[in-house]
């Protein structure tokens, strides 16, 4: 996805968000002690939560559902052929 952006992620861009989130902790450590670990651990662990509800809820529902979504992708792009058809008998 973020390919599909135009960023690549090399050189100094690819290392910048790591180095913005050492210089979060750092400097939080630095002014609140000890705590500060533990707090941005609790920050860390609300954003997976918006983050999974997001994925999970939002996005479904603002796009129709997963069925939509999944049959949106063309099948060239898929890694599996599909199921061949039988014909069923009752």
């Amino acid at each position: 996805m973020i390919g599909g952006l135009g960023l690549t992620g090399a050189g100094f861009l690819g290392y910048l968000p790591l180095l913005v989130a050492f210089a979060v902790l750092a400097t939080f450590t630095h002014s609140s002690g000890l705590r500060a670990p533990a707090s941005i651990a609790i920050v860390k662990d609300l954003l997976i939560y918006v983050t999974t509800f997001t994925v999970v809820i939002y996005v479904p529902l603002h796009l129709g559902g997963f069925g939509k979504i999944f049959a949106a992708v063309p099948p060239e792009s898929c890694c599996c052929p599909p199921p061949a058809r039988t014909a069923r008998v009752a």
